[in-house]
């Protein structure tokens, strides 16, 4: 579907590469500008971050706080994230009783968390990336199983990258490709248009 809609991102616009992909999460209320009005692409997401997204975006029910991890006290802004995700299985605790809600969620993290949230299965086809010892064995399966279902490419090296911190842009373009790869959305073309006082004076 063609959407013509005012500029709300003054860092996204129409030659973004990923204008579609963050402007209809925006539109769904699944992610958010910064109050500056940029959404600030290259920002590193950590895992609570990325647990709320899960949340929002697979409306996931409604979670209460539980004393289970020791970073999640009962006052966070990721209770609804932290437990709904984890409750679905979607993300684990770790060792030391942390859910690491301020730990930044790396590429291999990212697979194995979309891989599970989306329920997506190894179709078959063999793929590999030059390196793919590098990628942990936890979690080397579920990359393969994200590529398969073409929600990453890897690098452009031909590399998957996994040990690196994923920004809010990518991990924005990722939960919109396995959103609309198992049909749970259609996605939108966008033409932003520029914010003017004229279109202010407009709307008052």
């Amino acid at each position: 579907q063609q959407v013509t809609t005012t500029q709300r991102l003054a860092d996204i616009q129409n030659d973004f590469w990923a204008k579609n992909e963050v402007m209809q999460l925006v539109e769904m209320g699944v992610i958010n500008g910064y109050p500056d009005a940029e959404f600030r692409s290259s920002l590193a997401i950590n895992r609570g971050q990325a647990a709320n997204l899960f949340s929002g975006a697979l409306k996931l029910p409604d979670a209460t706080y539980q004393g289970k991890f020791s970073d999640v006290s009962s006052k966070s802004g990721f209770i609804q994230g932290v437990f709904s995700t984890y409750a679905a299985k979607i993300f684990a605790g770790k060792p030391d009783g942390r859910f690491g809600v301020a730990d930044a969620l790396t590429r291999e993290q990212m697979a194995t968390t979309l891989v599970r949230a989306f329920n997506l299965k190894d179709t078959g086809k063999e793929l590999t990336f030059k390196d793919w010892n590098k990628i942990s064995e936890s979690h080397r399966e579920n990359v393969k199983t994200l590529a398969q279902h073409g929600i990453t490419t890897g690098r452009e090296d031909g590399t998957f990258d996994p040990k690196a911190t994923v920004n809010r842009v990518t991990f924005s373009v990722m939960l919109h490709r396995a959103l609309v790869a198992t049909n749970q959305l259609a996605p939108n073309t966008y033409t932003c248009l520029l914010y003017t006082s004229d279109a202010a004076d407009e709307r008052s």
